[in-house]
């Protein structure tokens, strides 16, 4: 189990029923979190539509984070949000940020993940951040 799923293990478990907003969820986002966690309720949000959304999504939305368009998310309506490696390809992401928690309920919880200091050191490849 990575380790962002085994940290959100703590709070939910595997037949939990609990709303999902994946932000940046990408293309395999919804298969990812419904091995680990089958019950939840999966929403996700990117800028492209996943090859197929299928019958993991709740709900999907197609929507550029930087526009800060959020009005069709509902508000007060998730239990988590998770935000894995989305924040250091946003101009505004602090604002991205400050606009999508309302939309956590009162006790939800936000998982966000980003690269550290030290990852700068690390070699890279060629066409990669």
């Amino acid at each position: 189990m990575p380790a962002n799923l085994r940290l959100i293990s703590k709070y939910y478990n595997q037949g939990s029923s609990f709303a999902v907003l994946d932000v940046g969820c990408g293309k395999q986002g919804a298969q990812i979190i419904k091995s680990f966690f089958p019950s939840c309720l999966y929403y996700g949000i990117d800028k492209e539509m996943p090859d197929d959304t299928g019958n993991l999504f709740k709900k999907y939305f197609q929507i550029d984070l930087t526009l800060l368009n959020f009005d069709v998310i509902p508000d007060d309506h998730f239990d988590l949000m998770i935000m894995s490696h989305v924040i250091e390809h946003l101009i505004n992401g602090d604002e991205v940020i400050r606009r999508l928690i309302p939309k956590l309920k009162s006790k939800g919880l936000i998982y966000i993940e980003f690269p550290s200091l030290r990852s700068t050191k690390l070699p890279s490849k060629k066409g990669t951040l």
